[in-house]
């Protein structure tokens, strides 16, 4: 957002914050889906040849669902960070919670006031995404495989 204006490059504040904020979950998102697959054992696969499943079958059934259920916690924890991380884009004048907060602020010079109330909503949407995790879970695996206390 910075940078390439020095090169004639403009973005749009809230474009530049959607491609960091993308990238940002893509990669982690990737790399928590390849620990994944890469904890469904060649047995397993094997397993699944000689059952006579088809790739896809073996694909879908012995390596995906099975991955995706071992790493849906971690997953559901990088969309919640995505969510929180979203204050962040509010350096970048892009007008979000945060943003507002602050214009709040220093209209009103009520401080305490407005970040408790932006910290309670931050709380409850992360509240509500876990909660929403937990349902979508449920849906796809039959149980809700994030921890519960």
């Amino acid at each position: 957002y910075f940078g390439l204006p020095t090169i004639g490059i403009k973005i749009p504040a809230w474009s530049a914050a959607l491609i960091a904020l993308t990238i940002n979950i893509g990669a982690y998102a990737t790399e928590i889906m390849r620990a994944g697959v890469e904890s469904i054992s060649k047995g397993q696969i094997e397993a699944g040849r000689s059952l006579g499943l088809s790739g896809f079958q073996i694909f879908y059934y012995v390596i995906l669902k099975p991955a995706l259920m071992t790493v849906y916690p971690a997953l559901t924890s990088q969309f919640i960070l995505f969510m929180l991380n979203s204050a962040v884009i509010s350096v970048i004048s892009a007008q979000e919670l945060a943003y507002q907060a602050y214009y709040l602020q220093s209209r009103t010079f009520r401080s305490f006031e407005i970040y408790l109330v932006v910290t309670l909503l931050y709380l409850m949407l992360a509240y509500l995404f876990r909660a929403t995790f937990g349902l979508i879970g449920k849906l796809i695996f039959g149980k809700v495989p994030v921890n519960q206390p």
